[in-house]
């Protein structure tokens, strides 16, 4: 029994500790974007600010491509070479020399391109300015993958929320001192981006980095299929909001991503597990720990479904309400899309920390199939969705090619390596949620079947507490081996 009670302690501190503050970091991170977003609406004007929302389309996109997968990369390097230092030091400083140079080459490759891509003459010279942030965004993106690496999640927390809370600062300035313009959200992001790969720099250097020029072969021969995903990334957050836009005008983009917004909530302690769970996973591979990565995926999920479950239940339950509490009663009528986007993210953390295990087996040639999977689901889908269904269509487009990637990453993990399986219990979890969801949906957003919702709520979270509490219990005695 002491033993089991250990084990449950050792898997708290090494697993929900950093994800604690890695979701607590995430949520910070989302709410000064918010606040960001909202001041920065009444600061400037509508068509300002879609055209600093192309800028970003344009430039976010780059960032997410432009390092060719290094950061993922240098993520699982270090954790795998964690206890040879000369060893870590050469891969942060070739991985930061390299990253630096990808970013100022695209840089200057979408400079050319700058007529054609902002169109306005007006807007040139702002999204050159935003350019020049992207060798300060690689330096972040590599530092972060530095830090989880070595599994530092407290600094890489504060990095992740530097950026987001000194663009606040800067729009709540200009709106103190009566500024107005793209000028205000543009050169409050480069600010940000400058300022936070600084402290990103101050980080990795304080494990010792000096800068190498070699030639990081081993690391893009891992990370150019991860482009890919970073590909994928882009595709699930741009295509179908350009299309949407394209096929129907700013109103159904509006509520769209009003929903989207709201659904991605679900995501961030999923998102934390999952940084935690890459660089422990390639640990306890490289030493041969099975019967302690079983442990440590079942827990994963098991914490991330715990913890997600109250809150998708409320975004689904009463979706009408907290979109009207959130963004304003325009937007009320988003609810269906609200319930859609949370029950895939819901869905997708029940299948578990997948692609980080992918990752941390080395297998970036799994994570390259899957991207592409994704890829051509989504754009198939809302192509054939969209102009019949509008935003209904996108959402539905999301929620198919979202569960379709996760599938898959969950079929060939459990493929690779017999230790990474699912209980049954997640099985049973996933089908009570489906049903708990499906009544609440049925019921509608009126405070009138209050009851009957909570009461739908503890379907599946009242026996999912009993599993996470005999999951540990059980595995300790059940051996597990790798195929």
């Amino acid at each position: 029994m002491k033993s089991m009670q250990a084990d449950r302690m050792s898997l708290a501190r090494e697993l929900i500790r950093p994800a604690a503050v890695l979701a607590l970091s995430s949520g910070l991170m989302m709410a000064a974007t918010f606040v960001g977003k909202a001041v920065l609406a009444r600061v400037i004007s509508v068509e300002e600010y879609g055209g600093y929302v192309l800028l970003m389309t344009v430039v976010a996109s780059a960032g997410a491509l432009c390092t060719l997968g290094l950061p993922e990369a240098v993520a699982r390097a270090i954790a795998v070479a964690r206890t040879d230092r000369i060893k870590v030091r050469t891969i942060m400083g070739q991985s930061l020399a390299w990253a630096s140079f990808c970013a100022l080459a695209c840089a200057a490759a979408l400079a050319l391109l700058g007529n054609v891509l902002v169109g306005r003459q007006t807007k040139v010279f702002f999204f050159a300015l935003m350019l020049a942030s992207l060798p300060m965004s690689a330096l972040i993106d590599i530092s972060s993958g530095v830090l989880r690496g070595l599994e530092q999640f407290f600094r890489k927390a504060l990095l992740d929320l530097a950026k987001p809370l000194i663009f606040l600062a800067g729009i709540i300035l200009a709106s103190t001192w009566h500024q107005s313009g793209l000028s205000v959200p543009v050169f409050s992001y480069v600010a940000g981006a400058g300022i936070t790969a600084v402290v990103g720099l101050g980080f990795v250097f304080a494990n010792g980095s000096p800068i190498s020029v070699a030639f990081p072969t081993e690391l893009f021969r891992y990370g150019l299929p991860l482009t890919a995903g970073a590909l994928a990334g882009v595709v699930m957050g741009s295509f179908d909001t350009l299309f949407l836009g394209v096929t129907f005008g700013t109103l159904p983009v509006a509520s769209y991503a009003a929903a989207m917004s709201l659904a991605s909530l679900v995501g961030i302690v999923a998102g934390s597990f999952d940084n935690v769970f890459l660089p422990r996973c390639a640990y306890l591979l490289g030493h041969k720990r099975f019967d302690e990565l079983s442990r440590t995926y079942r827990f994963a999920i098991n914490a991330s479904v715990l913890l997600n479950y109250p809150l998708v239940f409320v975004l689904i339950a009463w979706a009408g309400e907290v979109l009207q509490l959130t963004f304003g009663a325009q937007y009320r009528s988003a609810a269906l899309l609200l319930q859609i986007l949370a029950l895939s993210n819901y869905l997708n953390s029940l299948l578990g920390p997948n692609h980080a295990g992918v990752k941390a087996l080395g297998r970036s040639d799994i994570s390259l199939r899957a991207s592409l999977l994704i890829i051509g689901l989504k754009v198939v889908l809302g192509v054939l969705l969209i102009p019949y269904y509008g935003a209904a269509g996108a959402a539905a487009a999301y929620f198919v090619s979202q569960l379709g990637f996760n599938l898959y990453l969950r079929l060939s993990l459990k493929r690779l390596c017999g230790s990474l399986t699912m209980s049954g219990q997640n099985v049973l979890v996933s089908v009570l949620v489906i049903v708990s969801v499906a009544l609440s949906s049925v019921l509608g957003s009126t405070t009138s079947f209050t009851l009957i919702k909570i009461a739908a709520f503890a379907l599946p979270f009242l026996p999912f507490l009993r599993g996470f509490r005999d999951v540990p219990a059980a595995l300790a005695h059940k051996p597990v081996t790798a195929e």
